[in-house]
């Protein structure tokens, strides 16, 4: 008995767990059927509230309509002033056009060409044109000379010199140990006995000056203003340095004109 009371008090419990879950699922789709209902009273009362909007392709038909409209009002002056204007020139009296001018035309002549009894002289190698045209073998007219070339003056053909070989000097004069006065009068008295002898390069040596006070050379300075000088007046023909440069040479040679 105790068995059977407990089954069905656990029994009970367990339908009135399963009644309570079917009428809170009922009242819930209740709940949410009554907020639906609410909303589309709301939306439908917000659509009668609101002025309908115009769509967008009903508001892109008004506005072409609105241009459409312009360009015809624009077009409207221009057709009446091209139609004014053709009126006008309508009206204006057309001048009379030029009367077309009448070709002449000549009509061929029906005359025979007259022949030519002459016949033309065959011309010789020999024979004169002037005579041939009318002119009289006697007077002779005016002889045109042919224009030739003005004779050119042609001036003397000016030799260019053509340029000195350095060969080997004939004779050495030889200045070390001796001053500026004693070298003076051994060099002109050398250049004078060279030229008589018919000597044509002569070497006169100086040195380098190596060996005097400073180092520096005085008869190298003193010896090239004296050949300036001797090349000025005539008495030489020209010098040169042996090593090409002042510096790196110690003698001179002199080129000696022929007497």
């Amino acid at each position: 008995m105790l068995m059977k009371d407990w089954l069905l008090g656990l029994w009970r419990k367990i339908w009135s767990r399963e009644e309570k879950k079917q009428d809170d699922s009922v009242s819930a789709a209740g709940k949410k059927r009554k907020i639906r209902a609410k909303k589309g009273k709301d939306t439908r009362a917000r659509k009668k509230k609101s002025p309908s909007l115009p769509s967008a392709k009903a508001s892109e038909k008004v506005a072409e309509n609105e241009t459409t409209k312009k360009q015809e009002t624009e077009v409207l002056p221009k057709k009446n002033a091209s139609r004014a204007h053709q009126s006008s020139v309508d009206s204006t009296p057309s001048l009379p056009k030029p009367p077309k001018k009448r070709l002449r035309f000549r009509k061929k002549s029906n005359l025979p060409v007259p022949e030519i009894k002459e016949k033309i002289p065959v011309l010789d190698t020999e024979a004169d044109l002037f005579v041939l045209m009318g002119g009289d073998p006697e007077k002779e007219g005016p002889v045109q000379e042919p224009d030739l070339p003005e004779p050119e003056i042609i001036g003397e053909k000016i030799e260019k010199p053509k340029p000195f070989i350095w060969t080997s000097p004939e004779k050495t004069l030889d200045l070390h140990g001796l001053n500026s006065a004693q070298a003076d009068v051994r060099m002109r008295s050398a250049i004078l006995t060279a030229r008589v002898e018919g000597v044509s390069i002569m070497r006169i040596i100086t040195g380098k000056g190596l060996h005097s006070e400073g180092g520096n050379g005085v008869l190298r300075d003193y010896a090239e203003e004296f050949l300036t000088h001797m090349q000025k007046t005539g008495e030489i023909r020209m010098f040169r340095w042996e090593g090409k440069t002042k510096r790196k040479s110690g003698a001179v040679l002199v080129k000696l004109p022929e007497i």
